[in-house]
């Protein structure tokens, strides 16, 4: 009975502390109801800052990730989440750094942009 109450003890904790990184895909909310076609793996995806695109575009939807990850990881992983929706490029929204928990705090850090689609 010890023995099992061992197990079951270090399990749930090894589940609780697997949690504490966020592994999941990038979160994506689209602006409309049409889904465009994915861009090829190592296609480019441009980043807009400070300025704005020149071309004409349009909007076609909100992605954001929340993770214990470092920056560079997290804009890998919206840039591959823009590729699959189909942008040519994303709008840079912002980023914060989030303190979650109390005893046992992590700091996480969350992105956020706007998927843009070039109208020719």
């Amino acid at each position: 009975m010890k023995k099992t109450a061992v197990v079951f003890l270090s399990g749930f904790f090894l589940i609780g502390c697997a949690t504490l990184r966020d592994i999941g895909k990038p979160n994506w909310a689209p602006y409309g109801s049409i889904a465009y076609p994915p861009k090829s793996k190592d296609a480019v995806v441009d980043i807009y800052d400070t300025q704005m695109p020149k071309v004409p575009y349009i909007e076609i939807g909100h992605i954001s990730k929340e993770t214990t990850d470092d920056q560079q990881t997290a804009m890998k992983d919206v840039l591959a989440r823009a590729r699959e929706k189909g942008a040519d490029g994303i709008i840079f929204k912002g980023h914060k750094f989030i303190r979650r928990g109390e005893r046992m705090a992590v700091n996480w850090y969350m992105i956020e942009a706007v998927a843009i689609q070039y109208r020719q």
